[in-house]
């Protein structure tokens, strides 16, 4: 089986990988990936995605046409592993095949440490993303003002921590299963902001790497992944280092982007209420978030 399974990959993508050297891992959302490499290679040449459900069929399609998209962008700085196309599976689905990417995850750059977010990796997000939305913005209706945003660019979808990676400089983009071509032009930048500080929030006490012998994997997810209330108070409305070097990354996105800057608070307060499910926030956080936002300037060149 691995050899017809092997002789199909080499047709596909012309790679010559190994029939006897790989490495097989489970992912999550009912799939495994199987990591396959030439001969005298360090890295695999060829990463297989293999879905065992019609849920997870769909995920690697979306991922598969975010890495089209994406590659088909020409972005100078940011990369995402090389769609190789697709070959049958045993049990009729297809398997999705990309190349690799290898570089260091932005995650294992945290330590264990840190309390607050590093202006350095804001700045560093802040890069990708000024440059997807650049080549990626769909056009601006006639009856839109000028210096006003569409509110529409191609997104990840998960752009945290745990998915970007650096490469000699250059921006990695890791699992674009929930990637979008025409999603808000900070949905990307807000899930970065909210899910680093949920990862702030386990560093020391219950962290990404750690799990108790009584649970499950999906529980430890659920609990360590989750967004809380906390989470959106420290970051969007609190005046604090951390909350300061995010919202100066986000006026400054917005600035980039030429967003008008009257919407940005509805926008945040969709993805918040609408798009993480967080509930039991103060009535008043998004007044608390605007103040920040909009009388922050002073700090934008301060903090750590």
């Amino acid at each position: 089986m691995i050899s017809q399974f092997v002789r199909a990959i080499r047709d596909e993508t012309g790679i010559p990988v190994q029939e006897g050297r790989y490495l097989l891992f489970g992912n999550a959302f009912e799939k495994y990936s199987l990591m396959l490499f030439e001969e005298g290679t360090r890295f695999p040449s060829v990463v297989a995605k293999c879905p065992f459900s019609d849920r997870s069929v769909e995920r690697c399609q979306a991922e598969y046409d975010g890495l089209r998209y994406f590659s088909s962008l020409e972005l100078d700085k940011v990369r995402v592993p090389q769609p190789l196309g697709k070959v049958g599976g045993a049990d009729g689905r297809p398997i999705f095949l990309q190349g690799y990417l290898p570089g260091e995850l932005l995650l294992g750059r945290l330590g264990l440490f840190r309390r607050r977010m590093d202006r350095s990796h804001v700045d560093f997000a802040l890069d990708a993303l000024t440059e997807i939305y650049q080549k990626s913005a769909s056009p601006k209706s006639d009856s839109e003002p000028a210096g006003t945003s569409t509110h529409t660019c191609a997104v990840h979808g998960d752009f945290w921590l745990g998915n970007l990676m650096v490469l000699n400089g250059d921006f990695g983009l890791l699992d674009l299963e929930f990637f979008r071509p025409n999603g808000s032009v900070l949905y990307d930048l807000l899930h970065f902001g909210l899910y680093y500080q949920r990862v702030l929030s386990n560093i020391g006490t219950y962290t990404l790497l750690g799990r108790k012998e009584s649970d499950t994997d999906s529980q430890r997810d659920l609990r360590v992944l989750q967004l809380q209330v906390a989470d959106v108070e420290n970051l969007l409305c609190k005046d604090n280092p951390t909350s300061r070097n995010f919202l100066a990354g986000v006026r400054r996105y917005v600035d980039s982007c030429r967003i008008d800057k009257s919407e940005v608070a509805g926008i945040v307060r969709g993805f918040v209420e609408d798009d993480r499910g967080v509930s039991g926030l103060n009535p008043v956080w998004i007044e608390q978030f605007e103040e920040l936002f909009f009388e922050g300037r002073k700090h934008d060149k301060q903090g750590p």
